[in-house]
């Protein structure tokens, strides 16, 4: 389930932005939207969303899991 605030003043940036921001692909970033469910994005007409803190949140999640083994 993707839990996001529509009220965060954060704004939110394109795809690309934050692909450039994680100097990851910008296909890798598409594959997250549609791999995992609950990848933070916002789909708008012509255009996916995202909020920088809601996604380092959801990267966090695979770190700790690393953490674990």
């Amino acid at each position: 389930m993707i839990n996001i605030d529509l009220n965060s003043e954060e704004p939110y940036q394109k795809l690309s932005q934050m692909a450039k921001l994680l100097e990851v692909k910008y296909e890798t970033m598409l594959f997250w939207t549609k791999r995992y469910d609950d990848f933070p994005v916002i789909r708008l007409p012509g255009s996916l969303r995202v909020r920088p803190s809601e996604v380092a949140k959801w990267l966090e999640r695979f770190q700790n899991e690393e953490e674990v083994k």
